[in-house]
């Protein structure tokens, strides 16, 4: 049935990932058919972290913590927007009733000397796939340090405003 649908709609399309997490949350983002291919290749791997953008924001998802995940996809200009990220958003992998996360502030990325900022280098970092037990960093809104045990991380979104300006998915190599 997918196949004659397929066949019957050639035109352009969005595309969106919807997960089901192990700890119960399940968050849909759109992307573009690019990292539709690369999450395939991550699931392949099985391992790490596969990250992506999203129209607002860039997205880590940590791919041991994927029970399923759904390939969508809509003619162009038929989905509604959605709301814009405001706060850099983290998913845990302990179980969470209704879709819980927890959010942080942040000021824009400064370049550093790899020109990612903090927050690009934080999802390099998972992206190239952190040690065991390994803590990510960055400052928050207030100056205060934030500090992540990869492991315990099932997702992190951050708006793509916070991002070094003109690091974007196209730019990154890590996934393919």
């Amino acid at each position: 049935m997918f196949g004659q649908i397929r066949e019957m709609y050639d035109g352009p399309r969005e595309w969106f990932l919807a997960f089901r997490l192990r700890n119960g949350a399940d968050p849909a983002y759109q992307c573009d058919e690019a990292a539709t291919v690369r999450l395939r290749k991550a699931l392949a791997n099985g391992t790490g972290f596969f990250v992506f953008d999203a129209p607002d924001r860039r997205v880590a998802v940590n791919v041991g913590e994927i029970s399923a995940v759904r390939i969508l996809w809509n003619p162009a200009g038929q989905s509604a927007p959605a709301a814009e990220l405001e706060r850099i958003r983290v998913r845990f992998t302990a179980p969470s009733p209704h879709d819980r996360y927890e959010e942080y502030g942040a000021d824009p990325d400064e370049p550093d000397e790899d020109g990612l900022g903090q927050l690009g280098g934080l999802l390099y970092s998972l992206e190239l796939g952190p040690d065991a037990g390994e803590f990510l960093s960055f400052e928050d809104e207030d100056g205060e340090l934030v500090m992540l045990r990869a492991d315990d991380v099932a997702t992190i979104e951050v708006p793509l405003r916070l991002l070094t300006v003109g690091e974007t998915d196209e730019h990154r190599t890590v996934s393919g």
